[in-house]
């Protein structure tokens, strides 16, 4: 096997830990997100949101608390794997100051030496190839965990998205909810006004049923009376009738007996009984005339 130099093994121990705390620092960065946010959800900001949003608040919250976790064994997972790169390292530290003792010590009973060392030899290149490959596979486990940290850091961008857009909904649907009950209470009080007018309209109904009862029963009564006085101004109209004609069968025999009566006195006496006679059929009939118009007047 081809053994490379350990100064070069050096350096790319060197270039895996500065990486190492490059990605430690990254993972720490994430977990104080985590942690602020959980703290930010902890305290309540929330609280004035429906059960939906504090549901989603809660999975949101529990979700970062699973990433927390797998984080933290992550962290463990690598600060292993750190402590095994540090192991090797100071192995291949011992070994190399061992080689380079050999080195100074490599024209002195070089046979000797290296049948003492070869076995060691042997060992320390079997260990810095297993070295190399662990170190390979601690690279690649490195950045597999940067994906899996790359991921678990999108889900949580991920998450804050939904969780802004969920506040948002809530808040629309707050605002929905407010102008309904505006609303609701704006048809509460016109449905009172209805039910008041309603109700005055009942009792102005009963009210104008009332005197349409009244009017209808004095409507039957001046129908009653109006036969009644139809009745009497037929009485009246015949009495009148029968009147006229006895007074005109009285006029014409008093006019006869005026005519065979020749005396001057008796005629003066005949004329002023006929001019009695006709006044008082004249005011008979003007009396009757005016009963009539009154009743006429009544009931027009």
């Amino acid at each position: 096997m081809a053994r490379q130099p350990l100064g070069g093994r050096l350096r790319e121990s060197s270039v895996t830990s500065g990486r190492t705390l490059k990605f430690v620092k990254e993972i720490g960065s994430t977990t104080s997100l985590s942690s602020a946010a959980g703290i930010v959800a902890g305290t309540g900001i929330l609280s004035g949101a429906s059960p939906f949003g504090q549901h989603a608040a809660s999975t949101i919250r529990d979700s970062r608390e699973r990433e927390k976790k797998e984080m933290s064994d992550l962290n463990d997972r690598l600060a292993t794997y750190i402590e095994k790169v540090r192991f090797l390292e100071a192995q291949n530290r011992k070994l190399a100051a061992d080689l380079d003792l050999l080195r100074g010590k490599w024209g002195k009973d070089t046979f000797n030496i290296k049948q003492m060392y070869e076995g060691e030899l042997l060992e320390a290149s079997k260990l810095i190839g297993e070295t190399a490959k662990q170190r390979d596979d601690l690279d690649k486990q490195i950045l597999k965990m940067q994906d899996e940290l790359n991921q678990y850091r999108k889900r949580y961008e991920d998450f804050l998205r939904v969780g802004e857009m969920d506040r948002k909904k809530i808040d629309e649907m707050f605002v929905q909810l407010s102008q309904l009950e505006a609303d609701t209470n704006t048809l509460r009080r016109r449905i009172t006004e209805l039910e008041e007018e309603v109700m005055r309209m009942k009792k102005e109904n009963q009210r104008l049923i009332g005197e349409l009862q009244r009017t209808r029963t004095d409507v039957d009564q001046e129908t009653l009376n109006r036969i009644d006085y139809q009745n009497q101004v037929q009485t009246l109209l015949e009495e009148v009738d029968f009147i006229k004609r006895v007074h005109e069968q009285e006029i014409r025999e008093l006019q006869s007996l005026a005519a065979r009566d020749t005396t001057p006195e008796n005629r003066e006496f005949f004329k002023n009984e006929l001019a009695s006679a006709i006044r008082d059929i004249r005011a008979e009939y003007d009396q009757v005339n005016l009963f009539l118009f009154f009743i006429n007047l009544r009931f027009m």
